[in-house]
This record gives structure tokens, sequence and C-alpha cells, in this order.
């Protein structure tokens, strides 16, 4: 069960991720893949680990759905 909603939680995240890329929401996207990363390498080696990432990423995906961050301007 508990892999059932880990795969769930993963392909949520991933679908958010398109759905960013998609609607041209480039700086939210590439916030979004720099959360997933710092935290992949915070928690991963481990499969525990590598959920704990994932759903957290998944969660701030959701955050900056609602709240979108201020492009950068170089």
């Amino acid at each position: 069960m508990e892999f059932l909603l880990l795969g769930l939680a993963t392909a949520a995240n991933f679908i958010l991720l398109k759905w960013k890329y998609d609607h041209d929401r480039h700086t939210d996207l590439l916030l979004d893949l720099t959360t997933l990363a710092i935290l992949s390498y915070l928690f991963g080696g481990t499969s525990s680990g590598m959920a704990v990432a994932m759903i957290g990423g998944a969660f701030i995906s959701i955050y900056l759905l609602f709240t979108t961050p201020e492009p950068v301007h170089g």
C-alpha cells in the first residue's frame, strides 16, 4: 500500500512539473527542480529517503503553483 502512495506522489510531482513547463512557468519550474535536486541530495541513498524527497518536492510544487515567484532578470 505504501508503494502505491509513493508512486502516486511521484507521478503527481512529475505531472505538476510538466504542467509548469507547458504553461511557460519557467521560473517556478527552475525553483521546483532545484528544490527537488537539493532534497534528493540531502535524503538520497535510500528508498525511504528518496520518498521523503519526492513527497516534499510535491508539496513545494503545489505551494509554488499557487504563489508565483518573481522572474529572475539577469
